[in-house]
């Protein structure tokens, strides 16, 4: 009896981590397209002047902790991608706004 017990225990054990292992690809997975479509071709690049006045008003608040490095805008999606340096820790950051100037969390 207490073999079967054992047995029992070591095979959902097993089940166990092999089921936790594919919801850990499945993360990596979506990852990975959310990636690939921030890292999309669709952002051409452009210069401050030629986004809305609304997005030109956030990369000049914007501007005030960072040197802006540089601006691209996807005009399918209506996102303007800004990177850009923090002045104090010069560490790099990315940006997304959209049409109206409100920063969107891209993950």
């Amino acid at each position: 009896m207490k073999k079967l017990v054992l047995t029992m225990a070591l095979a959902f054990g097993v089940m166990l981590a092999v089921n936790a292992q594919e919801v850990k690809n499945t993360v990596q997975e979506q990852k990975s397209v959310i990636t690939d479509t921030i890292k999309s071709e669709d952002f051409k690049p452009v210069n401050l002047d030629q986004v809305t006045p609304k997005v030109q008003e956030a990369v000049k608040v914007l501007a005030e902790k960072f040197d802006i490095n540089a601006l691209f805008v996807d005009e399918k999606k209506q996102l303007t991608k800004v990177e850009a340096t923090d002045k104090a820790d010069k560490s790099k950051k990315v940006f997304y706004f959209d049409a109206e100037g409100k920063e969107v969390k891209l993950q």
